[in-house]
């Protein structure tokens, strides 16, 4: 018998390996549109989850230390009120209970990593959120976290100094 007969072909020919890179083209280019809307909801709720985990370490300070802490827009490490929550914030002991951040009183936490497409609104123009020392809030309202412009999320801050989220209606985070 010829051994030449025996050997069996091993590997692709140029047909197989044409085929499987146009389809695996084609699942691609459905596949990555897809993904995007991944990432946004992502995001979404990453700047859901810091905002709402630095109201409460504000309320769990103001409670244990008892004493006046606050949450206010900044870019830096005081409070600016020309600036929106999506630049930034920072929380700290309020101790003359003015609702902005003297050089004095202590900084507790810092957010300005960046939040990449999702704006952070507050929905009544509220650029501080002050909690009481036995973590009520002196000046409730809500913020609203957007991703895109059909993706978003409402934090309410109740007068008690509680959080709690609920997803918006596509037309809040169009505009």
């Amino acid at each position: 018998m010829n051994n030449a007969l025996k050997t069996k072909q091993k590997g692709f020919n140029l047909a197989e390996m044409m085929t499987t890179l146009a389809i695996t083209s084609i699942l691609s280019a459905t596949a990555v549109p897809a993904f995007d809307g991944v990432i946004e909801r992502s995001q979404l709720d990453a700047a859901k989850s810091e905002m709402s985990s630095s109201l409460a370490l504000a309320r769990s300070e103001a409670i244990n230390r008892n004493i006046n802490t606050a949450i206010c827009t900044s870019a830096g490490s005081t409070c600016d009120n020309s600036i929106s929550w999506t630049e930034g914030w920072i929380v700290f002991v309020d101790e003359n209970n003015n609702g902005a951040r003297d050089n004095a009183e202590e900084l507790l936490y810092v957010n300005q990593l960046g939040l990449g497409k999702v704006r952070v609104v507050s929905n009544t123009q509220v650029s501080n959120v002050r909690f009481r020392s036995d973590g009520s809030v002196i000046n409730s309202g809500s913020i609203d976290v957007c991703a895109g412009s059909d993706n978003g999320l409402n934090i309410a801050i109740t007068p008690i100094g509680r959080t709690y989220s609920s997803k918006l209606d596509s037309s809040t985070c169009s505009t």
